[in-house]
C-alpha cells in the first residue's frame, strides 16, 4: 500500500517531526557557525503527499525560484530538493551574506555558492539523522542550484519516479535570523523508500 498522509499513523508521524526538526535544528547551528550569522532553521509543517502534486505545494508549475539539489544514495535512493519561490530565494541570500533586504534580484556566484553550502549542511544533516536512527547508509550528492519554474526543475525528477513512485515527503522550512523566510524541503523516494525508511524507524 502506497502511503499517504492519510493512512500514515501519527506514532509515524511524531517520528518524523521529531527526527527532522533535531536535524535541522543541528544544521542551522552548524551553518550560522560557518557563515558567523545566527540562523535558526525549523519545521512547523511535515506531510506526505502524492508525487503528482508536489508542483502544487509551492503555488504551481509556473512558480519561479530557485531550487538546490541533491541525488540520494545508499540502501535507499531519490531526490532531495530544496525550493524557494523568487523573491525568498533573494531574501534568503540577503539574510545569510547580511546584505540589505532586497538587494539580490538575481544569483551571483557568492549568493549561488551559499545556497549550495546551506543545502549542503542541510540535506546531510537531514539524511544523517534518518541514517543514524534506521541504521542504513544513506548519502547526498553535491549540491545543484538552479533557478527556473519549480515544474521544469522537478520535470526529470517526476518523470524518474512517476512510473514506479507515488509519495513525496514535504517539509514546509522556516530560515529564521533578521527575517522569517519560507521554503520547501522535498523529499522525493524511489518506490517503497519511504515505507522502508518508516519501517525501520519505527522499528
Amino acid at each position: 500500500m502506497a502511503i499517504t498522509r492519510g493512512n500514515l499513523p501519527s506514532d509515524n508521524i511524531e517520528t518524523l517531526k521529531q527526527l527532522v526538526n533535531q536535524a535541522l535544528e543541528q544544521s542551522g547551528r552548524v551553518f550560522s557557525e560557518m557563515v558567523g550569522n545566527q540562523i535558526t532553521i525549523k519545521a512547523p509543517v511535515i506531510e506526505v503527499i502524492p508525487l503528482k502534486n508536489v508542483a502544487d505545494i509551492t503555488g504551481g508549475p509556473g512558480t519561479v525560484g530557485t531550487g538546490i539539489y541533491e541525488a540520494v544514495t545508499g540502501n535507499v535512493g531519490g531526490h532531495l530538493l530544496l525550493f524557494f519561490n523568487q523573491e525568498s530565494a533573494g531574501h534568503l541570500v540577503d539574510m545569510i551574506l547580511e546584505k540589505p533586504m532586497g538587494t539580490t534580484a538575481e544569483l551571483d556566484e557568492m549568493d549561488i555558492s551559499a545556497l549550495s553550502e546551506l543545502g549542503n549542511v542541510t540535506g546531510s544533516f537531514f539524511l544523517n539523522a534518518v541514517s543514524d536512527r534506521s541504521c542504513m547508509e544513506i548519502y547526498p550528492s553535491t549540491p545543484v542550484v538552479v533557478t527556473d519554474m519549480i515544474g521544469a526543475i522537478l520535470s526529470a525528477i517526476l518523470a524518474e519516479l512517476s512510473t514506479t513512485g507515488d509519495s513525496a515527503l514535504i517539509i514546509k522550512t522556516e530560515f529564521v535570523g533578521s527575517q522569517e523566510i519560507m521554503g520547501y524541503f522535498f523529499l522525493l523516494p524511489e518506490p517503497y523508500a519511504l515505507e522502508t525508511i518508516l519501517e525501520r524507524l519505527e522499528a
